[in-house]
């Protein structure tokens, strides 16, 4: 197990950063205005709102609306698995472990998701490792978690935000199917699930379609027309071991064997990723990417357990880094898809105020998604002078969504804030707007 953590250097610099900003903070009178300004909003009186404004430098929570209430965070809770990953694995990600055993090298996953992932960087590591060892490769799965995590809508199976979990993620744990608007063919990604596409044809829905059935990796294309730009479309694929086995063989060229009893007092050897651990986070929180919060948990729990189950992390943090939020969260997976996670406001921003001490302002910017430019605040949140002044993390379910980051205001202040709303109807621009109304006036007043 590897642990990196250098939090005392990376806390003092933070602090010497934070000590150079403007001295300025909301005065008291101000802060009543904005209060008033959120409490009074006719969007935020229809739904539940709770919102946190916090002073990095004074160490002070200058606003408090419902802080301590305890709200759906949805992909909220990425912020938790991000700095869970910083914490437990830095910038080292294991890709695999391995070891040898006469003429025959067993390897096992490590969670890591980066292999054969196309929006990340562009690495076959894995294949040219599988392809330089002279050994006979053995896989064994120890993968000890639920292929869905707790509260996840079974119904949801085939859609591209909730792949499925796994030890060995591949291909992002997804088969691509991609229409041609003029022949009607359908080609799949990987190659191999070809042979599993069959023709179901339907009239009922007018154009071409493609999707898998609920308990098995057979795919169906109703045969009608594609779009006249074609037709892609990412459905995760049904995991277990055997079928990890043919994709390695795939990806290899070579037979992979399974590997069903552990050996006994194995030396174990890493290999650790060559993708850039700094790609990933920032694919994560631009696009609030669910399979890569997913497995960064699963490697964290890997890392600091030896075993490949979320909880595991989760109690992990709970009860050393996150001890002392000011409200306990209820957690339960890495990505926020589950209802079943709870957390406030107070904590929320307590966990960025870690993020920041830990990595510093210069290294947010360049990872979380930016207010008008990009990631899934590219539409909203645009400086009004031009310049990019809000980098946050979303989150969003059917009738809940959240905000949570950095606004910097004109006068060059850094605060940390979290707005959380759930339990609103109709479409999330409402308190989209009016969350963008309370951070101009921050930017304007701070």
């Amino acid at each position: 197990m590897r642990i990196r953590y250098g939090f005392g250097l990376c806390l003092m610099m933070s602090l010497v950063m934070l000590s150079c900003s403007s001295p300025n903070i909301l005065v008291k009178g101000k802060r009543k205005e904005l209060k008033k300004q959120i409490e009074q909003d006719p969007i935020f009186n229809a739904q539940f709102t709770g919102f946190a404004l916090y002073d990095p430098l004074a160490d002070s929570l200058l606003v408090a609306i419902q802080a301590h209430h305890y709200f759906t965070p949805a992909s909220n809770t990425k912020l938790l698995t991000l700095y869970t990953s910083l914490r437990v694995m830095g910038d080292s990600m294991p890709l695999l472990h391995y070891t040898m055993s006469g003429d025959t090298m067993i390897i096992k996953g490590t969670g890591y998701p980066g292999t054969e992932y196309a929006p990340l960087p562009e690495s076959h590591q894995l294949q040219e490792f599988l392809l330089a060892s002279d050994k006979t490769i053995a896989y064994q799965d120890d993968f000890m978690d639920d292929a869905f995590g707790p509260g996840w809508s079974w119904a949801d199976f085939q859609w591209y935000y909730q792949p499925e979990r796994n030890a060995m993620p591949l291909f992002g744990n997804v088969v691509v199917a991609q229409g041609d608007s003029l022949s009607r063919q359908v080609r799949m990604s990987p190659p191999y699930f070809t042979q599993l596409l069959y023709p179901m044809p339907d009239t009922t829905h007018p154009e071409g379609m493609v999707w898998r059935d609920q308990t098995e990796n057979i795919f169906y294309y109703n045969g009608q027309p594609f779009d006249h730009q074609g037709y892609e479309r990412e459905i995760p694929i049904h995991l277990n071991a055997s079928l990890t086995r043919t994709l390695l063989k795939d990806l290899s060229g070579k037979p992979v064997l399974a590997r069903h009893q552990p050996l006994e007092d194995a030396n174990w050897q890493t290999l650790y990723a060559d993708i850039p651990a700094d790609s990933i986070y920032h694919h994560m929180m631009q696009v609030s990417d669910n399979f890569l919060a997913e497995q960064l948990l699963l490697m964290a729990a890997g890392v600091v357990t030896d075993t490949l189950q979320a909880d595991k992390a989760i109690e992990y943090m709970l009860k050393g880094d996150l001890s002392d939020l000011p409200d306990r969260p209820q957690w339960v997976d890495g990505s926020g898809l589950s209802r079943y996670n709870l957390n406030t406001p107070a904590s929320i921003v307590q966990v960025l105020q870690y993020i920041y001490r830990l990595k510093g302002l210069d290294w947010i910017k360049s990872i979380f998604a930016v207010g008008g430019i990009s990631g899934t605040i590219k539409n909203w949140y645009a400086g009004p002078e031009g310049t990019p002044y809000v980098w946050a993390k979303t989150g969003s379910l059917l009738n809940n969504h959240c905000l949570s980051g950095f606004v910097q205001a004109r006068s060059g202040k850094v605060y940390v804030f979290s707005f959380m709303n759930n339990h609103f109807t109709g479409s999330a621009n409402q308190p989209r707007r009016s969350m963008q109304r309370v951070l101009e006036w921050i930017y304007w007043n701070g």
